[in-house]
């Protein structure tokens, strides 16, 4: 009885994640306007009524994508906050390891901010919701014990009136801000390296703008972005992430085939 009460939930799970893999690529594809249940339905060769038992709707579905991508976004800020160097370095890993994560997997990425849309937050459920609420609270407040990190060292002296949440909230805005005009195309002749150049100077910018040291002019910006790259596994894929919560969790609520 217990034998198969369990298989039934391993092929349940395995099927929501593979409908949340195949949602993923109609997405990257043909973008969620053209996202249907019952296109995710006949590639997963399961009847539409079935689907719609793992996920109430296609926003259910985005949300559930953007739940995944959260979790290992926290993974990857993690390894930024215990990157071994002062925290004005350590920030920085922050900064790498969110663009990085952005660019390569823009789905999951543009995800989260998708489910908070008006039209389609409505359609997600209080607990999706609130999950994913959670994942990013987690983020953020990593990054902000970094910054409580540069006050304790003397390395930044915060304005009476500037708090550490303050200054997070800052560098998520500048990120969302670069998605935004990347949306509108207004800098045509600009590359994607040029983008991200320019994220990263404006970026630098605002932490010397709080005389956060040391300074960029006392930083190899290059060899600092080298290490933080190899230290923090960059240039691998993130597929090893879910496997290693999965083993961590000793649970199998997640086992992604792709992410993206």
């Amino acid at each position: 009885m217990y034998k198969n009460s369990t298989r039934i939930k391993l092929r349940r799970l395995r099927h929501k994640e593979s409908a949340i893999d195949i949602a993923i690529q109609i997405i990257k594809n043909e973008g969620f306007l053209n996202l249907s249940m019952t296109d995710v339905a006949s590639k997963l060769d399961v009847s539409v009524g079935s689907l719609y038992q793992l996920f109430s709707c296609k926003e259910e579905l985005l949300s559930a994508i953007a739940l995944r991508g959260t979790e290992l976004l926290k993974e990857l800020i993690k390894r930024a906050v215990n990157f071994d160097g002062r925290p004005r370095e350590q920030i920085m890993a922050v900064h790498l390891a969110h663009t990085h994560y952005s660019n390569t997997y823009p789905v999951a990425y543009q995800a989260a901010y998708l489910s908070n849309i008006d039209g389609i937050s409505q359609k997600i459920s209080k607990e999706s919701h609130d999950a994913l609420k959670a994942n990013m609270q987690e983020v953020m407040g990593l990054a902000v014990q970094i910054v409580e990190r540069a006050i304790e060292s003397g390395d930044l002296r915060l304005p009476s009136n500037v708090t550490p949440q303050d200054i997070v909230y800052s560098f998520w805005a500048l990120r969302y801000g670069n998605i935004a005009l990347s949306a509108f195309n207004l800098c045509k002749q600009c590359s994607q390296e040029d983008k991200i150049l320019k994220h990263s100077t404006a970026f630098r910018t605002m932490l010397d703008g709080y005389n956060w040291a040391p300074l960029s002019e006392n930083i190899d910006i290059d060899s600092l972005s080298t290490k933080i790259k190899k230290e923090l596994k960059l240039d691998q894929e993130f597929i090893s992430f879910p496997e290693q919560m999965n083993r961590n969790r000793r649970s199998t609520d997640f086992q992604p085939n792709a992410i993206q």
